[in-house]
């Protein structure tokens, strides 16, 4: 089609996804999100580019999570949503949840750096202040918590091992 226009290359990578399914529940903006995105992408093609690369998806989630396509009120639920999930995905995730002051651990900041701390509550009132553009700083946030209790506990305890779970549950 003369009229297409070529996927920018910072969008291409090695697979492309060509379709999905959009599960959510009723009320969060599915249809508004589906149709903003076919009017976004409406003439861009990948197969008009002549190499093999194709869409990366990662980079076309981050371009559209934080375009102003995306409101406040779409992103604040969202990251809420995601950290609630992550903390029904486990029955001991609560170690992670109140700031670790509230454990007693003494030594804690002999091994991590005084103000790298972090618990998914800090999370979640950094969601409910700010807009929630940036999902790389919530990811590196919500990966901090479980690395900070990793390297704060040993191997064999109850926690690392939640934060081991609690880890794989996030990606």
């Amino acid at each position: 089609n003369k009229h297409s226009k070529v996927l920018p290359s910072h969008l291409r990578s090695t697979k492309a996804a060509r379709g999905g399914l959009l599960c959510d529940e009723p009320g969060l903006g599915k249809t508004v999100t589906v149709l903003s995105l076919i009017l976004r992408s409406l003439g861009l093609s990948v197969d008009a580019a002549e190499d093999t690369s194709t869409i990366d998806d990662e980079a076309i989630f981050h371009s559209y999570w934080e375009s102003d396509y995306l409101t406040i009120h779409v992103r604040r639920p969202a990251i809420l949503k995601l950290v609630t999930r992550l903390i029904k995905a486990d029955d001991e995730s609560g170690y992670f949840i109140p700031p670790i002051g509230t454990f007693g651990c003494p030594d804690y900041f002999d091994i991590i750096e005084l103000g790298s701390e972090i618990c998914l509550q800090d999370i979640r009132s950094t969601a409910n202040k700010g807009d929630c553009r940036d999902f790389q700083a919530f990811e590196a946030d919500i990966y901090r918590v479980f690395e900070n209790a990793m390297a704060y506990n040993s191997p064999d305890s109850d926690v690392h091992r939640a934060a081991q779970r609690m880890i794989d549950n996030a990606k």
